[in-house]
């Protein structure tokens, strides 16, 4: 390394004043001799310190030179050979150094964006599920009542003196098992459809369908817990941010327009949720249920006649689809009643994961949920009952 004195002049970057000073290369930075001994300009600047607001090149005649250690400090040096010294010993100021300062902050936005991407792709992370925990406890509870009301009108909310006394002993049950202070609000609509969903505000719905179809208080216990489950991950607050965006969730906290809201309950009664969140709801489920002594095995049966409803409704080959067929009044109202079970197939899809975490967190329960006259009062409780023989029966 050259031990040559470079002539060059300070400034304190505060007036336009220079001084003369003598620079020096040492094994570890710049030595600097000022002219003046009461000069008040820095005696020694390490090389990792430096900066130049230009690149440096090799052929550079000469040099601005500042460091961190005294940003607001300026040494230019007019020297022809100077560059060719100091870049060895602080390869930042060169224009490579330089390009790569540029380029950082876009390649590491750049490379967050496709991480952020990858993730949120993967449902290894999702900002929906986020926001949906930011969303204040009013809000959801307003969206919640709109989504239930628009889902109900023109529907009968099932209510009998017996029915809602069982239901009721169920619910005090369940409300044991969820471990938190939040309360659900459940209700009975007389639906066409076999299914159960829950709406954002701790709202859930069930189809006395299901209740109908259920062959056991369990069955219907495990679904409702299953629905606790998306309420308690914010699932159903999550899609609503992820299928109309920030502005929906704009529009929802300065009370929304009836469209918007119609719109979102229309899309909550038909969505279907990740098997990442149905697991989620899954392990709630299974939770709450050992929580209270609850079987969870009727669940798993519950799920497993799915998969069936939905085979036996697939033509086999060779035969003609059921929609070619005539069909006889008896045999339409049977195809009502499979079609019915498709909307619990489209929005709950079933696994055989899901039906063998049931059967592993299986245990008996104890006491039964409810004595058989109630489970039978349960099951009419929306008036549309048939005589049904082993339905009628606990497991």
């Amino acid at each position: 390394m050259s031990v040559k004195n470079w002539q060059a002049q300070w400034s304190d970057g505060k007036t336009a004043a220079t001084e003369e000073v003598m620079v020096k290369l040492t094994s570890q930075g710049l030595m600097i001799t000022p002219s003046n001994s009461d000069s008040l300009c820095p005696r020694h600047w390490r090389f990792e310190n430096l900066r130049s607001p230009d690149p440096i090149t090799r052929n550079n005649r000469t040099a601005l030179l500042t460091s961190t250690e005294n940003p607001e400090h300026r040494l230019f040096i007019n020297e022809p050979r100077f560059a060719n010294s100091i870049l060895p010993q602080a390869p930042q100021l060169g224009s490579t150094a330089h390009q790569w300062h540029l380029l950082k902050w876009p390649l590491g936005i750049a490379a967050a964006i496709v991480l952020f991407w990858g993730l949120t792709y993967l449902n290894i992370i999702s900002p929906a599920d986020r926001i949906a925990h930011l969303i204040p406890d009013n809000i959801r509870q307003a969206v919640g009542n709109n989504v239930v009301t628009y889902l109900t009108k023109d529907k009968k909310i099932c209510s009998t003196k017996a029915g809602d006394q069982a239901f009721n002993k169920m619910m005090a049950r369940l409300n044991q098992g969820i471990g938190n202070a939040e309360q659900y609000d459940i209700k009975i609509a007389d639906l066409n459809i076999v299914n159960a969903f829950a709406a954002p505000g701790e709202k859930i719905i069930v189809s006395g369908k299901l209740i109908e179809e259920a062959e056991s208080p369990d069955e219907v216990m495990g679904v409702i817990a299953h629905e606790v489950g998306h309420g308690i991950e914010r699932h159903p607050e999550a899609s609503i941010v992820r299928a109309f965006g920030l502005m929906a969730l704009v529009q929802l906290m300065t009370a929304g327009e009836a469209g918007t809201l119609t719109e979102i309950a229309l899309f909550l009664a038909q969505t279907s949720y990740s098997r990442s969140a149905e697991r989620e709801a899954d392990n709630h489920a299974a939770r709450i249920l050992q929580n209270i002594n609850v079987d969870t095995r009727p669940l798993a049966g519950f799920f497993d006649r799915l998969i069936n409803k939905e085979k036996s409704a697939l033509p086999k080959k060779g035969q003609t689809p059921p929609s070619e067929k005539k069909t006889s009044q008896k045999e339409q109202a049977a195809k009502e009643n499979e079609a019915s079970w498709f909307d619990m197939v489209s929005t709950h899809p079933p696994t055989k994961e899901r039906i063998e975490l049931f059967n592993s967190t299986a245990r008996p329960t104890t006491p039964p949920i409810l004595t058989d006259k109630e489970w039978q009062a349960l099951q009419a409780i929306c008036g549309s009952k048939t005589n049904k023989k082993s339905k009628t029966k606990q497991k």
